[in-house]
This record gives C-alpha cells, sequence and structure tokens, in this order.
C-alpha cells in the first residue's frame, strides 16, 4: 500500500528536487520553488527566510561551481522532524568558508548571513561535488 504524506504529517519527507541551470537567475526561480513548497506545508512562518537563503545558496554555487555557466545545481528541500531543510548541491568539490568581510567589501557576505539567520548552517562532500545546506525550525517538535 502506497502512503501520501500529508503536510504535517510524516517526518524526514522529500518536499522538492529541482535542476537548476548554473546561472544567476536560477535564484529567483528557487524562491519561487521554496516559497511554494514552505507555504503549502504549513511553513508560511519561515517562507521569506528560507526564499533569502535560498537565494544565498544559488547564488554562491552559480558563481564558485566547476560547471560552466548553463550547467546544473541541484535544489533539494525536505522536511526532517521539525526543520525545513534547504540544499544546493554543485560540482565544485571545495567546501565553502564563512568569510566575515569588511564593512566596504562587495561580496563575500552571503554565507555569514545564512549563519545568522539558519538555525543551522552546514555542507557535505558528494560523490561529486558538494551540497550546502540550511535548517530552518519550522514546525513544532513532534512527540515521541
Amino acid at each position: 500500500m502506497t502512503r501520501c504524506a500529508l503536510p504535517g504529517d510524516v517526518s524526514g519527507v522529500l518536499l522538492a528536487d529541482v535542476r537548476l541551470i548554473n546561472a544567476p537567475e536560477s535564484a529567483s526561480a528557487a524562491r519561487r520553488i521554496v516559497k511554494a513548497v514552505a507555504c503549502a506545508w504549513g511553513a508560511a512562518a519561515v517562507a521569506d527566510r528560507a526564499e533569502l537563503l535560498v537565494c544565498e545558496l544559488v547564488a554562491n554555487a552559480s558563481k564558485h561551481a566547476q560547471d560552466r555557466l548553463g550547467t546544473n545545481l541541484r535544489l533539494v528541500v525536505s522536511r526532517d522532524d521539525d526543520r525545513l531543510r534547504i540544499e544546493v548541491h554543485d560540482a565544485n568539490p571545495a567546501l565553502p568558508r564563512v568569510r566575515h568581510g569588511g564593512l566596504l567589501e562587495e561580496n563575500g557576505r552571503g554565507l555569514l548571513l545564512a549563519e545568522t539567520l539558519a538555525d543551522r548552517l552546514g555542507w557535505q562532500v558528494l560523490a561529486r561535488g558538494k551540497a550546502v545546506y540550511v535548517e530552518l525550525a519550522a514546525w513544532p517538535a513532534l512527540p515521541k
């Protein structure tokens, strides 16, 4: 028997898995996807933060990915217990680092912003590249 997940019903659920063109313009598509998923799953309270965070992750991936422009990034949105998890995968195996740039620098604050606004920021090495992710507490904790 197949059981469909309903909003607020389960944990460990893949909510979206989307290929994005490796281009700065993909950030706006990622924002729309994340907002729609968050609102559909009853996490509207964190939708604005989720939009901003995915925009930063996609912009960073597009800028630093080894794939040349026009190739794919991957956006994965999932629910894990009370958290909304947003991952952006790219082909560059180099791990990111949070920079604490000066006030006059135009770039370099994306991960610092993500670290500040997310409940958790992290990354993991994949067989081909890496995934950078943020997590937001979006639902009440499930009873144990």
